[in-house]
């Protein structure tokens, strides 16, 4: 019996450095009666920003415009010639459906060696802040930091249905371009990481075809006590960041 070995490449993956200063004026959080529920509060309006510019980074990062980021998904299946690429053939303001499997061999989060996981916030507590006129006030700081970057193992694993208009319900055979990309994920769309991504407009169609009793493919399932729209049993998430108005590839 001869032997074998499995054959792959090397391929260079870039880290997206995220950081942030959330101020708060001491004397209006004291103010509030409960300075640290008040300093949470106006720090969860930086956590969810961060989260927005995070998510965008993933759907449209392109670290040949922006050094500091990582590199999306768009930019890596931006042509109509890729075969994970599905014209849908909308012609104006479009938008994408993202077809992910996310999983250890194929698509996965990365963060770099030494550091720590997710999103870090760090209270740095009471300092002085000062403006360029010599204006001075006491603030507290909180630093956040977030590095983070996304590894492509197996090129399969992101397909991509481009120029969708949002009113893809009228599209003949709309749901064949799913079925096929579903099928081209490595597991077939069978797999635990499976997902489906678009934005609220696309959302609020896919609902619409949900609500159809006869329609075998589109529904509405439970887990774990929130309904969660589906198709074919792959779950469909929602991501604001993905665009409306896509210019659409020809």
């Amino acid at each position: 019996v001869k032997s074998k070995r499995s054959e792959t490449r090397q391929g260079e993956e870039p880290i997206g450095m995220l950081e942030a200063y959330s101020e708060v004026d001491v004397d209006l959080a004291k103010r509030s009666g409960n300075p640290a529920q008040f300093r949470q509060q106006e720090d969860m309006g930086f956590v969810q920003g961060l989260g927005q510019q995070m998510a965008e980074t993933l759907v449209y990062g392109d670290r040949a415009q922006n050094i500091a980021k990582f590199t999306g998904l768009t930019p890596r299946f931006n042509e109509l010639t890729h075969d994970n690429v599905y014209d849908v053939g909308g012609s104006s303001s479009t938008t994408s459906f993202w077809i992910v499997e996310w999983g250890p061999r194929t698509l996965h989060g990365i963060y770099p060696n030494g550091s720590q996981i997710g999103l870090q916030a760090r209270d740095l507590g009471e300092e002085t802040k000062s403006e360029a006129d010599g204006t001075m006030w006491q603030v507290y700081r909180t630093h956040f930091k977030w590095d983070i970057g996304i590894a492509l193992r197996d090129t399969r694993a992101a397909q991509r249905l481009v120029n969708v208009d949002i009113n893809f319900a009228t599209v003949p055979d709309f749901d064949n371009y799913l079925i096929r990309a579903l099928r081209q994920l490595p597991g077939m769309g069978q797999a635990p990481g499976t997902a489906i991504y678009v934005n609220r407009d696309a959302m609020s169609m896919i609902d619409i075809k949900a609500k159809d009793k006869s329609n075998v493919d589109w529904s509405m399932d439970e887990v774990y006590g929130r309904r969660v729209p589906t198709f074919q049993g792959v779950p469909i998430r929602l991501v604001d960041e993905i665009l409306s108005t896509e210019t659409a590839l020809t």
